[in-house]
């Protein structure tokens, strides 16, 4: 530890204690381990099943964790216990800075976000409030348009799949990411207006398969298409990746194109191979 708080005396390690949130105390033990100390009591942790499916919601006076038994988890008092598995997040900006979050250790592998607004300061609080490390399975909802990949990945680095719902996503989706160089990522789903989503050149999206693990999996999915988009996107990739008829059974390094046309949806595969495209 860099400050030696176990050479302090019994009253003063009681009082250090005294004025630490559950999770603060929790972390303090662990850090300590087996060395001699007078933080006791222990700060005890309910620990639930990891295959648990849970919602963090907001009401008028806090928040709470709804199980997937239909259970309600409230914290009171010095209660604190950890989240696993899947996390459905459904919270304003200044939910996050709830003193809730000194009840609970979310150790969860997937969260999705919907229900509020995502934008870049939620983006801050929300690693600060979980382990990061642990998240791989990425879905937000209702992003501000400076809710960039950017600031997803900064946040979360160790993504495998990433669903994005971004209408007026407002830089270079595509440039955004090809800023990353190590990812991990083998699904990607992005939502956005048509000229939103094909912002990016052909060969801009060869680099990011070349870029990326070889079982990657990419889907475009644009609202608010025009009359000619089928056309329009062939134009644009027919010439350098091969088109398939209907979804493969071994999507790596292919392709999903998805056009919202009025009351139609159209769907689009392609190929993406290894080889080269010019200029």
């Amino acid at each position: 530890m860099p400050y030696p708080i176990l050479h302090l005396p019994y009253g003063l390690q009681q009082r250090f204690r005294s004025f630490a949130t559950p999770k603060e105390r929790y972390n303090l033990q662990v850090a300590i381990g087996f060395e001699k100390n007078y933080f006791g009591p222990l700060q005890m942790l309910a620990n639930y099943s990891e295959y648990d499916d849970s919602e963090l919601t907001g009401y008028c006076d806090g928040l709470s964790i709804i199980s997937d038994d239909g259970s309600t988890r409230d914290c009171k008092n010095d209660d604190l216990f950890v989240v696993n598995g899947n996390l459905k997040i459904c919270l304003k900006e200044l939910d996050y800075d709830k003193s809730y979050f000194d009840h609970i250790l979310l150790k969860c592998s997937s969260f999705q976000i919907g229900g509020g607004v995502v934008n870049p300061a939620v983006l801050h609080k929300l690693p600060k409030l979980c382990d990061s490390k642990l998240l791989t399975y990425l879905e937000v909802r209702d992003c501000t348009p400076d809710t960039t990949l950017r600031l997803i990945f900064d946040s979360f680095s160790n993504l495998d799949y990433l669903d994005i719902h971004s209408p007026d996503y407002e830089s270079n989706w595509m440039q955004d990411i090809l800023t990353f160089k190590k990812l991990n990522l083998t699904m990607l789903t992005f939502q956005s207006r048509f000229e939103k989503v094909f912002c990016f050149e052909p060969h801009e999206l060869s680099l990011l398969y070349n870029n990326l693990p070889p079982k990657f999996f990419l889907s475009l999915d644009c609202a608010e298409s025009p009359k000619d988009a089928v056309q329009l996107v062939r134009q644009k990739f027919g010439s350098h990746f091969k088109e398939l008829k209907s979804a493969s059974n071994n999507p790596s390094r292919n392709l999903e194109i998805i056009i919202q046309e009025c009351s139609r949806q159209h769907y689009l595969y392609f190929q993406i191979g290894f080889r080269q495209i010019s200029l």
